[in-house]
């Protein structure tokens, strides 16, 4: 009978919208997976409850970001759907407290400034998530920078600073989580 009401629901949605988007597909598709996958446990065991809507909860960020074309909020719901808890890092500590809120705060999700380029920053940070949540066993080298100029202006001040960045950060990034993943004879970069 829920299931049935599930359907009907979801009609109307479609029906009220007209041509069906992929953001209303895609919420039809949760609520009708949502109510079937949590159903036939009757409440019986809650943590199972509980650990799938956290995962589409993750899923459902990883889709909020695709949406407003937000990379980190792409990689981080997924990460978080998949059960990792998750330390987002960058300049803006405005945007990252965003991310880590979307994302269930601070016990799935913190977030620490930290600039890519600067080895003693990378580590600074890295200490700061380990502190959370423990060793670092994936890395996601995202941070990347794209200024440019015609070959005969560019000068080397521009070529160091893309190279900082885009050739640094991923060195200092992963030389500061490499150890972890030694220790535990498991890792993702």
């Amino acid at each position: 009978l829920l299931l049935a009401a599930t359907v009907i629901i979801a009609g109307v949605i479609v029906a009220q919208h007209g041509e069906p988007d992929f953001v209303v597909l895609f919420f039809i598709l949760a609520l009708i997976l949502g109510v079937t996958m949590t159903l036939p446990i009757g409440g019986a065991d809650m943590p199972v409850v509980i650990s799938l809507l956290n995962s589409f909860t993750g899923t459902a960020v990883a889709m909020a970001g695709f949406v407003i074309d937000n990379v980190v909020l792409i990689i981080a719901g997924a990460l978080v759907g998949a059960g990792f808890r998750v330390t987002v890092t960058g300049r803006d500590a405005t945007a990252l407290a965003e991310v880590a809120s979307r994302l269930g705060g601070s016990q799935r999700c913190r977030a620490v400034t930290m600039e890519v380029a600067d080895g003693a920053d990378v580590e600074r940070a890295m200490a700061v998530a380990r502190e959370g949540f423990g060793p670092i066993a994936v890395l996601v080298n995202n941070a990347g920078q794209a200024e440019s100029a015609p070959f005969a202006r560019t000068d080397v001040g521009l070529f160091d600073r893309m190279l900082a960045v885009n050739l640094g950060g991923v060195f200092h990034c992963s030389h500061a989580a490499m150890p972890d993943m030694l220790a535990a004879q498991w890792g993702r970069v």
